[in-house]
């Protein structure tokens, strides 16, 4: 199928996954994000060689990945980056949709795709739909690399009608884009229960895919309206690829949502995990 033009106002009723994305993901469905309001984003519990910073569980060495341990020296400034790096180069494009308060640039030969959610699959993922709806109050960002083997995705808001524990919502994610069913091979995971937002970072391989979502949420399972507010990134991208796409691409777009002054988007550094 032909690619969308990049506007994500163009990409409404477009298939957000291109052919061959999906045929190395199995997945039909991707997205932009909503806000969780002032509490901002948490993502990726900081374990560094199968150890955290604070309390919560983690299994695996995250470190077997060179470029999710970019991220988190990055983060907590044992890897220092030169500015030049973390800015956007001149020529990246804006993605901005109306009505959605995220807003970030992004290369310009990725492509870019809208998306919303009502709730889940029969498998327990994230039902992406690729035309906003009344009802959806899960909303998302992708973009795509160039090849259609990367991508990077934003996602935030909330899921009635289901009160997620951390490993459905993670499992949830991670299904939104590899396709019901889809697991990974895993690496390492962490998970944080002890505090307000319920934090977890997964990685794992996909066939030659590395694959990390973190985020966080806060589940409310009333009798009468269960409900999930969630918040998660996702990195995508080949083995061989994905430290310098974290470097190039992935870190450059969280720098701007550190610096951006939106609660709405900022992850605020703090001594526990996450970001």
């Amino acid at each position: 199928m032909s690619a969308p033009t990049g506007d994500p106002q163009e990409t409404g009723q477009s298939d957000p996954i291109p052919s061959a994305l999906r045929s190395r993901l199995l997945s039909r469905r991707g997205a932009l994000a909503g806000a969780l309001g002032g509490a901002g984003v948490a993502l990726l519990g900081r374990a560094v060689a199968g150890q955290v910073t604070a309390p919560g569980i983690t299994r695996g060495d995250c470190s077997k990945l060179p470029g999710l341990q970019l991220l988190f020296d990055w983060y907590a400034r044992r890897e220092i980056l030169r500015h030049d790096e973390l800015v956007p180069p001149l020529g990246w494009r804006l993605y901005s949709l109306s009505g959605m308060p995220v807003v970030f640039l992004y290369p310009s030969d990725w492509t870019p795709f809208a998306m919303w959610a009502t709730g889940l699959t029969r498998s327990g993922a994230i039902a992406w739909q690729n035309t906003p709806s009344p009802s959806a109050y899960l909303v998302g960002a992708r973009i795509v690399s160039p090849k259609q083997d990367a991508l990077y995705e934003y996602v935030s808001g909330t899921l009635s009608g289901a009160a997620l524990t951390l490993p459905q919502a993670a499992t949830a994610a991670e299904q939104g884009v590899l396709g019901d069913g889809q697991t990974t091979d895993p690496i390492c995971v962490y998970e944080d229960t002890t505090s307000f937002m319920h934090t977890w970072t997964r990685a794992g391989w996909y066939r030659d895919l590395a694959v990390v979502i973190g985020g966080n949420l806060y589940s409310d399972a009333g009798a009468y309206s269960p409900t999930t507010v969630i918040s998660y990134q996702s990195f995508i991208g080949p083995e061989s690829q994905f430290t310098e796409l974290m470097r190039t691409v992935y870190i450059p777009i969280m720098f701007q949502f550190m610096m951006s002054g939106s609660s709405t988007i900022k992850p605020t550094p703090t001594p526990t995990p996450g970001f």
